[in-house]
């Protein structure tokens, strides 16, 4: 039983065959290309909304740890007010050591569990993690909520000597600061992005597989179909084919002149006489 690819090849002429092989290796290179562009290029637009994140708390941190040090829990809240009236679909949340919302932009969570802010479980651990050990998780987490995607930022709250007066030494960590970053507009840049790129892939396949098409027709098939037209009326007896090699004419390789092919054939094609 014939392959039917094996036999498609063999009916192909050698100009299509060419041209199919050149498309192939050209989309495969260009497709890795493409796929790695489009890698990194999410990747860091990712990066770069995961350190806005870590300096949106740091600089939250630094606007409420005086306040909290003394206890004005009204300036505190004030600025959760801020954050929920100035950073559009922001989200943040101060919790205790056992995992229970204080403060919060959004005061109808105030006193919930954060783990129930928390839609993936690699966030939550990341978060009795944080408290645990007082460090920072390294990376934020992304989740959806109510369709809407969100990087999770965890930020865990040290109990430094200036709280001391009020949470004792016993603990190192007192709580967490949690901030969920809206990303969806963020995603459709990436998409965006992803699209253009996409378009100038196929423009360019599409520019070269003509250029290799034009130069192939150029100086390859108008030279074979010579060859051929020269060839069919050798074969039907005429010994005074001339062709002159115009490509050696023009790069200067040879005089401009014409190869008698009767010079060739003159030896072999005399017939005896009668």
């Amino acid at each position: 039983m014939k392959n039917p690819v094996y036999a498609l090849l063999i009916s192909m002429k050698l100009r299509a065959k060419i041209l199919v092989a050149t498309i192939v290796v050209v989309s495969v290179f260009m497709g890795l290309s493409l796929y790695q562009s489009l890698v990194i290029n999410k990747k860091t637009a990712m990066n770069q909304a995961s350190e806005f994140s870590n300096h949106m708390l740091d600089n939250i941190y630094s606007a409420i740890r005086f306040p909290m040090s003394v206890g004005d829990e009204k300036t505190v809240k004030e600025q959760m007010k801020d954050v929920k009236e100035h950073m559009d679909g922001v989200q943040v949340y101060i919790a205790d050591f056992d995992r229970n919302i204080t403060y919060a932009s959004e005061k109808e969570r105030i006193d919930l569990s954060l783990e129930k802010c928390l839609q993936k479980d690699d966030s939550r651990n990341a978060l009795v993690k944080a408290l645990a050990t007082g460090k920072t998780p390294g990376i934020s987490f992304l989740e959806t909520e109510s369709k809407d995607p969100f990087l999770v930022t965890i930020k865990p709250i040290l109990n430094e000597s200036s709280c001391h007066h009020c949470h004792g030494a016993s603990r190192n960590v007192l709580g967490a600061m949690v901030m969920k970053q809206p990303v969806k507009n963020l995603f459709a840049t990436i998409n965006y992005t992803r699209n253009r790129l996409f378009v100038y892939f196929a423009a360019a396949l599409v520019g070269m597989v003509v250029f290799i098409n034009f130069f192939f027709s150029k100086l390859v098939s108008r030279r074979i179909n010579l060859l051929k037209e020269k060839t069919s009326l050798v074969a039907a007896g005429d010994v005074t084919v001339e062709t002159v090699d115009d490509h050696q004419i023009r790069s200067g390789a040879c005089p401009a002149t014409s190869t008698r092919w009767s010079r060739t054939y003159a030896t072999g094609w005399n017939m005896p006489t009668a």
